[in-house]
């Protein structure tokens, strides 16, 4: 899956090096935009290193939130939210993490002449965090925090209908530097390290 999304990176950004940012009028992408989505959250699977016990659901169902605004036609900022829960070892886990980022659309005038439904495939990067509550193995159905931080990068497409509606694919690649844990006894249950974590998603808002 990650050798996809880097090829699918990879395609965007030739097409941005090579494509005519042609549209057929000025500002008409500018503006707030609010989006609500579903997907697959790829979070957090160790071990915990007393009793070497995984924990933590590798996929877990998620819920997004984004908030953007163009402030060019092409060019947005964006704050992105998901939260995700799951059943693993025997209490809930939840997961939830928090991007800001920079888009990029490639406004190509072959996907955009037509005013009532528009594409914009575009890619994106900033910085995020990550935290989740996940299950004790060493403690019966306790939970523990956990958390971390590092670079994010994205595709996808977006489909404007009617100037108006908004209607979107969005893959994100995190890179996360998880943080080691240690217990109230001062013992070391998590190691913590580099934790890439894939987010698919759909989402559906309005563009104002």
């Amino acid at each position: 899956m990650k050798k996809i999304f880097g090829v699918l990176i990879a395609t965007l950004m030739g097409l941005a090096s090579t494509a005519a940012m042609a549209t057929p009028e000025k500002g008409w992408h500018k503006g707030s935009y609010a989006l609500l989505g579903i997907g697959m959250m790829n979070v957090d699977e160790d071990t915990n290193v007393v009793n070497n016990t995984a924990f933590g659901s590798r996929n877990i169902l998620g819920y997004g939130l984004t908030f953007g605004w163009n402030f060019l036609d092409f060019l947005a900022a964006e704050l992105q939210m998901r939260y995700g829960s799951d059943t693993a070892g025997g209490a809930r886990e939840h997961a939830v993490n928090a991007d800001i980022l920079l888009k990029y659309s490639l406004i190509l005038d072959v996907l955009t002449r037509n005013e009532t439904v528009r594409f914009l495939p575009y890619i994106k990067g900033g910085a995020g965090v990550f935290g989740a509550a996940v299950p004790d193995s060493s403690a019966g159905n306790n939970r523990f925090g956990v958390y971390g931080y590092g670079g994010v990068m994205g595709t996808g497409m977006e489909v404007l209908i009617a100037k108006l509606f908004y209607v979107a694919a969005d893959v994100n690649l995190h890179l996360i530097s998880l943080q080691s844990h240690t217990n109230s006894a001062g013992v070391r249950i998590l190691n913590g390290g580099f934790d890439p974590q894939l987010s698919v998603f759909g989402y559906f808002g309005v563009h104002f």
